[in-house]
């Protein structure tokens, strides 16, 4: 979106925040004013800017903002920043708590991963069984089985079958 764009969204909202009979007291003056007011916020883009929104069933939804650049802010204005909106607040503790825990889950199922041994996952280990129902010699051996000890037996079997 260009500067312009935005600038004229900032200026669209700022009038709709207001009564109807204040905007239509304004002269043309008075609007190009605000509008020229507007224009002097700076519109940097930052060098890190994801937004995304994750719907619910029972809700619209939540929405996260990850921003990331210099800081150029005042220090007054962070101060003043900071008190209007603390980062220690019980929501914001419960968030970072379970940002905490997924990432530690990760780390820790990544070590895990390591350990694992994949060659043993794709084995084709013999898991000889007897067949209950191939109670004759020529039924079992004609099957593609092995009969041994009055008993059939399959020397092919699937443990995960």
């Amino acid at each position: 979106m260009q500067h312009s764009q935005k600038r004229e969204i900032a200026f669209e909202r700022l009038i709709s925040r207001m009564p109807p009979e204040v905007i239509t007291s304004f002269s043309d003056v008075q609007l190009s004013a605000l509008r020229a007011a507007l224009a002097s916020r700076s519109w940097r883009r930052h060098p890190v800017d994801l937004r995304f929104s994750i719907p619910f069933i029972f809700t619209k939804g939540i929405y996260i903002v990850f921003l990331m650049g210099t800081e150029r802010r005042s220090r007054e204005r962070l101060a003043k920043e900071r008190s209007l909106n603390p980062i220690w607040t019980p929501i914001n503790i419960a968030v970072i708590l379970a940002l905490m825990g997924v990432g530690i889950g990760a780390i820790f199922g990544a070590f895990q991963l390591r350990y694992l041994n994949f060659s043993t996952l794709n084995s084709q280990d013999v898991h000889p069984v007897t067949v209950p129902f191939k109670e004759g010699k020529a039924d079992c051996e004609k099957s593609g089985r092995e009969w041994q000890d009055g008993k059939c037996i399959d020397y092919e079997h699937n443990p995960s079958f």
